[in-house]
């Protein structure tokens, strides 16, 4: 089962794991609609941390010598007492070399042009002195041609909002992308005509983030 990697018109990026690009589609649209969306199979490098946001201690540790149950003590416990405990994992990048390399394959496929102006500054002279960070506006030129370059998806859905055929009606009732709205279209024919009852139907949408994606 392949490994997509997922670039969102906003400044986020998605691993998914699908059987093909039909499911990708399914799964994603469980997150939030993905009108606009690029997405290509991914066999990078692939190292992760995942974190419990909890914050706890040892007590009287001496080193050389075990730890007794007793000395460790858990403090704050965080978001984890306000929100499910899945939901709350902190996730992050692994250190060492394979973190790193997965981070700039990612930065290659989903953010092209951002992993372009570093590729660039690395190779300047200016590079060594600002201990090979990007300068700000340079950062911010390259944040803005990211979001420029996702802008597709605003044109799409305002061309489904003006569409007054059956399809683009229920894209616009359930927040779907056209391709996904045209295939339950033909999975409500299908049951009506007697055909195949076994195929899902749409997802439920939620409210939206500040990201524009929804919540489901």
């Amino acid at each position: 089962m392949p490994l997509y990697l997922v670039r969102w018109p906003d400044l986020s990026a998605s691993l998914v794991r699908a059987d093909n690009e039909e499911h990708l589609l399914d799964i994603l649209d469980q997150e939030a609609n993905p009108e606009g969306c690029e997405w290509s199979e991914y066999d990078g490098p692939l190292a992760i941390n995942f974190q419990l946001p909890a914050k706890w201690s040892i007590t009287d540790e001496r080193p050389g010598e075990p730890t007794a149950p007793s000395q460790v003590v858990i403090e704050d416990v965080g978001p984890m007492i306000r929100q499910h405990i899945v939901e709350s994992l902190e996730v992050s990048l692994a250190g060492g070399d394979e973190g790193h390399d997965m981070g700039e394959a990612i930065l290659e496929k989903a953010f092209p042009l951002l992993q372009a102006a570093a590729e660039k500054f690395r190779s300047s002279e200016d590079a060594c002195e600002a201990d090979f960070l990007l300068h700000e506006a340079d950062l911010r030129k390259a944040l803005h041609a990211e979001l420029v370059r996702m802008l597709k998806a605003t044109w799409r859905h305002a061309q489904v909002k003006r569409g007054t055929d059956p399809i683009s009606k229920l894209a616009q009732e359930m927040d779907l992308p056209m391709d996904l709205a045209r295939r339950y279209a033909e999975i409500a024919l299908e049951r009506k005509t007697g055909g195949d009852g076994d195929k899902p139907t749409p997802p439920g949408k939620g409210s939206r983030d500040r990201s524009g994606r929804s919540k489901k």
